[in-house]
C-alpha cells in the first residue's frame, strides 16, 4: 500500500527534530506543525496519528505523560528514506513478476 507523502514529510520532519530509528523523542503539534509548515495544529495531529497508525512511529507510553496537554514521545520506527524506497512508493504500479523474473 502506497504511503501519503504527507506521512512521508511527518517522518522527516521528526527526524530533522532529531529522532533515530529506535528512540523516543518528544513530538509536540505545535513543533510538528512548524516543521512542516502549515498553519493547523489539527492537520498536523491528525497526520502524526496516521503515521502512527501505520507504524511509523509508536508511542513511548513509558516517557509520555497521560492527559490532555501532557508531553508524547514517539519512537522513530522507520525513517523517510525506507518508507520511500517501500514497494509501490513509486509514481507507477508495480507490474506483476513474469514466470522469467522469479
Amino acid at each position: 500500500m502506497k504511503t501519503r507523502k504527507e506521512i512521508i514529510a511527518v517522518a522527516r520532519a521528526v527526524e530533522e527534530m532529531g529522532a533515530r530509528i529506535g528512540e523516543s523523542l518528544k513530538v509536540t503539534v505545535a513543533a510538528l506543525r512548524q516543521k512542516l509548515g502549515i498553519n493547523s495544529n489539527k492537520t498536523a495531529s491528525d497526520r502524526l496519528m496516521e503515521a502512527v497508525e501505520r507504524r511509523v512511529f509508536e508511542l513511548d507510553e513509558e516517557k509520555s505523560g497521560s492527559g490532555r496537554g501532557a508531553p508524547r514521545y514517539f519512537k522513530l520506527l522507520k525513517s523517510s528514506l525506507q518508507i520511500a524506497s517501500e514497494p509501490g512508493q513509486g509514481v507507477f504500479p508495480l507490474r506483476p513478476r513474469t514466470c522469467s523474473e522469479k
